[in-house]
């Protein structure tokens, strides 16, 4: 199964939506291959639906799927001003979120001295690293504490490697 993230305002995507930015998983239909086959769209899954069925309250952004060709997507990664995404939201800033796929549960990463402004996933599900008040932390997601990864201030763009050993970011014009 091969699949894609997308992040819109459009409302007829999938039905009861709402009128803020959505994260989206696009299943790719069969058959496919990975010689550049035409994509023909399966499924879609609103990922960033409010608790309830309702619409999200806040737009959600920069979605990172884990997962390859050649072997199934486990989760995705994403952040989100909505607070009604999972019960307890009550910081009034933007959270990291995971969602175990396909379609599973939502888990919020709250950010540590700030809004999240970006979040990454590994190629295999095993670290998450978001961007919080400007800096970078990665969280082990078996039993890690989240930990700060750069200096305070200036980051973005976070992006881990397949087996989450690696990772890079932009900071004040220079990637690291």
């Amino acid at each position: 199964m091969c699949s894609s993230d997308l992040v819109s305002a459009a409302t007829n995507i999938v039905s009861g939506s709402g009128s803020y930015k959505n994260v989206f998983v696009v299943q790719r239909a069969q058959p496919w291959g990975t010689n550049g086959t035409p994509w023909n769209i399966g499924s879609t899954l609103l990922a960033s639906r409010g608790l309830g069925g309702q619409p999200a309250n806040g737009d959600s952004f920069s979605p990172s799927l884990d997962g390859a060709d050649i072997f199934k997507s486990k989760c995705l990664a994403f952040g989100s001003a909505a607070s009604n995404l999972v019960a307890g939201d009550t910081n009034n800033r933007a959270d990291a979120f995971l969602m175990q796929l396909p379609g599973g549960k939502l888990r919020r990463y709250a950010g540590k001295g700030g809004a999240v402004t970006a979040a990454a996933v590994d190629g295999k599900c095993t670290k998450l690293a978001f961007v919080s008040g400007g800096t970078l932390y990665v969280k082990t997601l078996k039993g890690g504490k989240v930990k700060r990864a750069s200096a305070k201030g200036g980051v973005s763009a976070p992006d881990l490697s397949a087996d989450g050993r690696s990772i890079s970011f932009a900071r004040k014009g220079s990637v690291y």
